[in-house]
């Protein structure tokens, strides 16, 4: 397996303030839009489809806060944790929490000491059982009903608050906060009040906190699910899967190139705008090998292989 090399990689490192400033704004005017377009119509069709669209543009805003994560969304340290501390925030979540176990994550990869192995595959978790692939059709469309009807929403509060939680994930490195706890009380308290006050708790319900409820975590499952579950050709069926999305399924299931897994683990410093680039320079010079492997469409491509029905995609090797 071949590596780029530094001046091939140089240019697809760099953060880019201006984009990502884009990127998010970009995001928030589709949200808008969304709640804008059903408030005025009143119609059911319509408000479904917006809790749709805006359950995938909060999935967009955690794909945006992941690159903060990684420090790829802009040069200034500073301001890249600031920022991606408020976009984690707007879901609930803290990205100090994810930082540390995705960058365990990252280190550790589909090893015990990989948080998110340890979720799916230890003993001792209770939904483990889930989390074992291939699966049979049923079982999975199942798994997603649950998630997209907000039949799991009990679970969903759990993760929330586990990823909460300031790098009390037993294993995980603590790392210090970005921001302080207090002032996101604050932010929230503020939020409390100001939608207290001008009565804009059900908008807020049903605009906000369903889709994330629903939507957004159907879309969470399922990318993860084809991240590293039932890689064929793999000894144990875990290793790492690029899905190449197509277009309906970037705007809805898996947006701004976050399918280009493998990519992204060989070279996590490479923003997520960049990984198409990327993706097609390690086609290029044959960088790719034993465990990766790429597949097309979420639907016919990553689900296939997850069931027990599936086909094989492209392997790196």
């Amino acid at each position: 397996m071949n590596r780029l090399r530094g001046a091939e990689l140089r240019p697809l490192m760099l953060a880019n303030g201006w984009a990502s400033s884009a990127a998010i704004g970009f995001e928030v005017v589709l949200i808008a839009a969304a709640i804008g377009a059903a408030s005025w119509t009143a119609n059911p069709l319509i408000t479904i489809a917006a809790i749709i669209l805006i359950g995938a543009r909060q999935h967009a805003l955690l794909v945006l806060m992941h690159d903060a994560t990684h420090r790829n969304l802009y040069a200034n340290r500073r301001v890249n944790d600031v920022v991606g501390e408020l976009l984690a925030w707007s879901l609930g979540i803290t990205m100090n929490s994810y930082r540390a176990e995705h960058l365990a994550h990252h280190q550790h990869l589909n090893g015990a000491d990989d948080p998110d192995w340890a979720r799916t595959h230890g003993e001792a978790q209770p939904r483990a059982h889930e989390w074992r692939f291939p699966a049979s059709p049923r079982r999975i469309a199942w798994l997603l009903l649950r998630d997209v009807t907000g039949l799991d929403t009990g679970q969903q509060i759990l993760d929330v608050w586990r990823y909460a939680r300031s790098g009390s994930q037993e294993g995980v490195r603590t790392l210090d906060p970005v921001l302080p706890g207090w002032l996101r009380g604050l932010v929230f308290a503020g939020l409390a009040g100001v939608l207290t006050w001008t009565g804009a708790w059900l908008g807020f319900v049903l605009y906000w906190i369903v889709p994330a409820l629903t939507w957004l975590k159907m879309a969470l499952r399922l990318r993860y699910m084809a991240e590293h579950f039932a890689i064929p050709g793999s000894a144990t069926g875990d290793g790492t899967r690029t899905t190449i999305a197509s277009r309906w399924q970037s705007l809805l299931i898996a947006p701004l190139n976050i399918g280009y897994h493998v990519e992204h683990h060989r070279y996590p410093s490479v923003p997520a705008r960049n990984l198409v680039k990327l993706h097609e320079l390690m086609l290029a010079q044959a960088c790719y090998g034993e465990g990766d492997h790429w597949t097309t469409g979420y639907v016919s491509g990553a689900l296939g292989e997850l069931s027990d029905l599936g086909h094989g995609g492209q392997n790196g090797a």
